[in-house]
């Protein structure tokens, strides 16, 4: 029977917690620069549409275009809101190291 277990800890432990009894180790890494860089455009992208939809609606003269301006305006707003999630987890990520011990 095996366990394992996973641990985080900031990257500038990651060495010092290596320093334990090692058995076998291995080292992998994801690059998420891409990924970043894509949700930070598509963030820009949202915020320029925020902008646009809010003028909108300022100029708009019906209660039914208001209404799907609104509509479309908390759509926008909630991508907004995933894509800066999303940036933040990349932000933690990057920060941390993850050990994974089987005794």
């Amino acid at each position: 029977m095996s366990v394992r277990s996973a641990l985080r800890l900031p990257q500038e432990n990651y060495e010092a917690a290596l320093d334990a009894r090692v058995v076998s180790s291995s080292m992998s890494e994801r690059d998420r620069t891409a990924d970043y860089y894509d949700a930070a455009a598509r963030r820009e992208t949202l915020l320029a549409q925020d902008e646009r939809l809010t003028e909108m609606i300022a100029r708009a003269e019906t209660l039914e275009d208001i209404i799907a301006l609104e509509t479309r305006l908390s759509d926008v707003r909630c991508q907004i809101e995933s894509a800066g999630a999303y940036m933040a987890d990349i932000d933690q990520l990057a920060a941390m190291s993850t050990i994974e011990m089987v005794a």
